[in-house]
Parts: C-alpha cells; sequence; structure tokens
C-alpha cells in the first residue's frame, strides 16, 4: 500500500511528453518561464461548459492492427497485434463496453498494457520513511504559502480558476505549484463531468485474465525510490512554474475541446479525435519532470521496454493484444510509426 501511494505521486503529473524515447530533454535543458504578461481570465468570462451528456454504455474506439507477414513467422499464417488507443480524461458516468476487444481477446495469447509494473525495492521501515517524505513532498519545499510561490500573474488566474471550480478546497494553498494546479485540474474535471478514474486498461486486463489471456506488463524495478523522490522534489522552480502556467492555460481555455475528445472516444469516432489537438499542458509538464535524471531514465525504460515487448509478441505469438495512448499513437513520430519502422505493417481504424 505504501509503495502505491508512492507511485502514485510520482505519477501525478501528465507524462506523455516523455512516453517515446528522445521527446523529453535531458538535466539540465533551460525551461522557459511562465509569461508574466499572461493575463488573468475574470470569472464571468470563463467560458460556460455544457455537461457532458455521454452515459451508459459506449463502444469505444476501433483497434490499431499491427501485422508481421507469413514469410516472417516461420508459419503459414500472419501475426496480429491488436492495439487499443486509451485516453484519459473519460465521461463519468460512461459505462464502456468492449465488445471489440473483448471479441479479439477470445483468440488472443498475450496482453500488454502501456503502464509498467513497478517494483519498489525498499524495507518496510524504509516504505514508512518514504511515504512520509512523499507527504512532505506535496507541501513547497521552502515552506511558502502558495501565494507567496506564484508569480502574482500566475496566482490572481489560479484564483479565478479556483474560485469556479475549487471554492471549498483550502488545502491547495498549502500544496507547491504544480501539486495544486494538479488538484485543481482534478476539481475542474470534475465539474464538466470528467473523471480520470475511469481504468480502460485496467478493465482490458481483467477481461484477458477472465479468458486465460496472460496479462504481460513491462516489469522494472526502482532500487533507490527516496533518490527518486529527492530529485521530483527539487524540480527546477522555473519548469514548475512552466507546468503551472500550462495547466491553468488548459483550464481557461481547453475544457470545451477536451469534453469532445471524451466524447469523441466514447463513441468510437477516431476521424474527430484526430481533429482535435492535444494541448501543450502535457509536454511542458513532462519536460518539468523530465528534468530529473532518475526518474526520466525510468519513463525512458517503461517506454522503450513496452515497444520492444509488442514487437516480441508479434514475433512469438499469432494474436497479441496491447494498450497504448491514443495521443501517442495518433501523433507523426508516435507509436504506430516506430512500429512501422521496425518493419511492421501498421492499419490505423478505418471510419465506418
Amino acid at each position: 500500500m505504501l509503495a502505491a501511494l508512492l507511485l502514485a505521486f510520482l505519477f501525478t503529473l501528465p507524462l506523455a511528453a516523455v512516453a517515446s524515447p528522445g521527446t523529453a530533454p535531458t538535466a539540465g535543458t533551460p525551461v522557459a518561464e511562465p509569461s508574466a504578461a499572461s493575463a488573468p481570465i475574470a470569472p464571468d468570462h470563463l467560458p460556460d461548459l455544457e455537461e457532458v451528456e455521454v452515459t451508459g454504455e459506449q463502444p469505444g474506439p476501433a483497434l490499431w492492427k499491427v501485422t508481421l507477414p507469413a514469410s516472417a513467422t516461420g508459419s503459414t499464417e500472419p501475426h496480429v497485434l491488436w492495439i487499443l488507443g486509451t485516453l484519459r480524461p473519460l465521461p463519468r458516468k460512461m459505462e464502456w463496453r468492449p465488445t471489440t476487444v473483448e471479441r479479439v481477446l477470445t483468440g488472443a495469447e498475450v496482453f500488454i498494457p502501456y503502464q509498467p509494473d513497478i517494483d519498489v525495492k525498499a524495507g518496510p521501515f524504509a516504505l514508512v520513511g518514504l511515504f512520509f517524505s512523499a507527504r512532505g513532498a506535496l507541501k513547497d519545499p521552502d515552506g511558502q504559502p502558495l501565494r507567496e510561490t506564484l508569480p502574482a500573474p500566475l496566482y490572481t488566474r489560479f484564483t479565478v480558476l479556483k474560485a469556479r471550480y475549487a471554492p471549498r478546497a483550502g488545502s491547495m494553498e498549502k500544496r507547491r505549484p504544480a501539486i495544486a494546479a494538479m488538484e485543481l485540474y482534478r476539481e475542474a474535471l470534475d465539474a464538466v463531468k470528467l473523471s480520470m478514474r475511469l481504468d480502460v486498461e485496467g478493465l482490458v486486463a481483467r477481461q484477458a485474465r477472465k479468458r486465460g489471456v496472460k496479462v504481460r506488463p513491462v516489469k522494472m524495478t526502482m532500487t533507490d525510490p527516496k533518490a527518486v523522490l529527492a530529485e521530483l522534489t527539487a524540480l527546477p522552480r522555473s519548469a514548475e512554474l512552466a507546468c503551472v502556467e500550462a495547466t491553468l492555460t488548459r483550464l481557461e481555455t481547453d475544457l470545451g475541446p477536451m469534453r469532445a475528445r471524451a466524447e469523441a472516444w466514447a463513441e468510437g469516432d477516431l476521424t474527430a479525435l484526430g481533429r482535435l489537438p492535444f494541448p501543450a499542458q502535457e509536454t511542458t509538464c513532462g519536460d518539468a519532470i523530465a528534468t530529473s535524471p532518475r526518474f526520466k531514465a525510468l519513463l525512458m525504460q517503461a517506454r522503450a521496454g513496452w515497444l520492444e515487448a509488442v514487437s516480441s509478441a508479434l514475433r512469438e505469438h499469432r494474436v497479441s493484444v496491447a494498450t497504448a495512448p491514443v495521443q501517442s499513437l495518433l501523433r507523426p513520430g508516435g507509436i504506430a510509426d516506430q512500429l512501422a519502422s521496425r518493419g511492421f505493417l501498421v492499419e490505423a481504424p478505418t471510419a465506418d
């Protein structure tokens, strides 16, 4: 339980920017300071958003098909990998019915989730210390309240958004800037009926086990969790403030598109999903996290490990299933292109 709490802290910020090798800066790479000229949006100028109305069972998107030709398998049949593109947040009351995934799982031999299985190497007493260290890391390292740690323009924008989406959340004032921004982000999602809690990947894993399909996440070991936590706690202030500004900008401008992306995913409309741009917040916050050499190394190891795992599955199994972030499948140079560069035939879902 304590290890899970530690990992939950480590994965607080968006990580899509470092989901693939070569996308995150190395330690010491300068990160731009947030713009002091950013204009706050008054409460009466924040956009009014209709509630997300997607409820009940929804089909979700079709699957990417990756093929290794029969000539390369040593058998008379090609090998196929089916990839489900996942998305967060999703409509809060949606019940995803994975009919398509259930069908391919029926004939599959292995399921490879995108998120790794991380083993934290620490004894019970060390874990207790890490738990309290992680709790302490939620606060500003200098013990300053948020109004003192954020530049005035950013703090004004933060308070405007907090007044609208989290008026009763007084604990945010005691948080370090990035943690406060993420808490505000979750509260805003809840206000527009979106949620990060729908675990599509976990549901696929349960369906796989139900059918006797082996679930094989990439296994990793965190040998020095205390050092990783120390590096994350010592993120450069400029990088952290850039992440805060990107998060506030997303809340000011992207809740409508975010809702549209969630609805498009739920309804299986990948054409609409592909037309909607994904915001820069994930890149900026991912860059901030990647200033921790140890955590960046873990992330790069996880993403490279997943790519190697699905490649091996294609070579060894007739049918495999995997999950990956849909934005990583859609973007140029992302997972689909990386698999194609390895000689596999990659077919994106076609519109009905």
